[in-house]
């Protein structure tokens, strides 16, 4: 989707299982940050924002954000 510079792909997709806004996860705890991943969301913030709104750092966070909702009760 970035790649292609349409954030547009992004309406109305969820996750499978819980039905919330999909998200992506930046590294795995084997290889670290994806690099390309990491410059193209720098790349298209601005546009990103558009689509997200507020929650576009909680949707960024991937599966990161549900474990910290957990840990903190929210």
């Amino acid at each position: 989707m970035l790649l292609l510079g349409d954030v547009a792909l992004l309406e109305g997709v969820v996750e499978r299982n819980s039905g919330r806004p999909a998200s992506v996860e930046f590294d795995d705890h084997l290889c670290g940050p994806h690099p390309q991943l990491v410059e193209l969301v720098a790349t298209h913030w601005k546009a990103l924002q558009q689509p997200c709104g507020n929650r576009l750092l909680e949707r960024l966070a991937g599966r990161l954000s549900g474990r910290l909702r957990k840990s903190y009760g929210g």
